[in-house]
């Protein structure tokens, strides 16, 4: 999948509480995408990634040391060579961590209440406040905004894909 830093993108979230941690799901956000709206420069305290495509330079993603490293060599590779993500993961100090899935699905592991609506603050700055109220109170369903503010709610993930146009 080849992506843009500024596609507009769908903001679908999920959020659920788990021991000390809160996870926020952002679908339709490239991993970039998702790196981007992680503030500061934390430390990477791991990476993993799977291509759809070898690349002799995928091996040094382990080689980033922050944040600011690992957007770098994101960016790199989509300018020579991008074949996408299957599969990445990175753990980040002080914040918790980005898992994302076929360079599309975001799912952050944070660790304070604080952190997950930054995420949400810096996705979606206009409807930040309803979204994170309708996030508080559907949690563990799926939610859609779209420009104008309007908020659904999907109590799984079939139910928001059988709400698609795909016409």
């Amino acid at each position: 999948m080849h992506f843009s830093e500024s596609d507009a993108r769908a903001l679908f979230l999920l959020l659920c509480k788990a021991a000390e941690e809160i996870g926020l799901y952002l679908g339709e956000w490239s991993t970039l995408q998702g790196l981007l709206l992680i503030e500061g420069n934390p430390v990477v305290r791991s990476v993993v990634a799977h291509p759809e495509e070898d690349w002799d330079e995928w091996a040094r993603i382990s080689e980033c040391r922050d944040l600011a490293e690992l957007i770098a060599f994101l960016r790199n590779a989509s300018d020579r060579h991008w074949g996408g993500l299957i599969d990445f993961e990175v753990d980040l100090q002080d914040f918790g961590s980005l898992s994302t899935h076929d360079d599309g699905e975001c799912h952050f592991s944070v660790r304070s209440e604080a952190s997950a609506k930054a995420l949400v603050q810096k996705a979606n700055p206009q409807w930040t406040e309803a979204i994170w109220q309708s996030l508080r109170e559907n949690s563990g369903a799926y939610l859609s905004c779209n420009d104008a503010g309007k908020i659904e709610v999907f109590a799984d993930f079939d139910a928001y894909i059988s709400s698609l146009d795909c016409t």
